[in-house]
């Protein structure tokens, strides 16, 4: 049997950071771990992105190595009245610049539902943090990433996950309440 997975992205119901501990109760004897270190997926600039949140989900874990290349991610600011104005356009930027491909926006929960109605053809799909494990898109665009790790117990890896759905861009938009956002 082969298990592959990233403990980094577990769920908000485990506790366990170490394989020896997720296997223990199944099998003592027998096993052969191995750790994938090439990456075949996510660009190297979106995966030196992740370096930081990686480091503090799993401190031991090394960031694997890409073997593609591409865009390097970019962070906007936006007030939060102005959110669905600047998702807008980086959305009608990435569909004009890639007709075919997939464009996803993943938020905290409640935001999400919000967007959904507020970006109804927009051309994007929208998806709560939480729900984005298993997901791919060619850009993600993140909204409030803040929000997202203050939002669970399982908030940093919702971000950390969130980060690692996208396979060849991926914007960040930092969300100010009040004042100036590029301050």
């Amino acid at each position: 049997m082969t298990i592959v997975g990233d403990l980094a992205q577990a769920g908000p119901t485990t506790t366990i950071r170490r394989w020896s501990e997720a296997l223990a109760p199944f099998a003592s004897t027998g096993i052969a771990r191995h750790t994938l270190t090439v990456n075949y997926r996510t660009t190297a600039e979106i995966l030196e992105e992740t370096r930081p949140l990686l480091a503090r989900i799993a401190p031991a874990q090394q960031l694997s190595r890409s073997i593609r290349h591409g865009e390097q991610p970019i962070t906007v600011a936006a007030f939060k009245d102005d959110i669905s104005a600047v998702l807008v356009g980086l959305i009608s930027s990435a569909r004009s610049e890639h007709p075919e491909e997939l464009v996803g926006v993943i938020a905290t929960t409640a935001r999400a539902i919000s967007l959904e109605t507020e970006l109804d053809g927009a051309g994007a799909a929208i998806v709560a943090a939480p729900d984005a494990r298993g997901l791919e898109f060619d850009t993600v665009i993140i909204v409030d990433p803040d929000g997202i790790q203050s939002g669970s117990e399982a908030g940093i890896q919702d971000l950390y996950v969130a980060q690692t759905r996208a396979t060849k861009r991926l914007a960040t938009i930092m969300v100010a309440e009040v004042g100036n956002p590029g301050a």
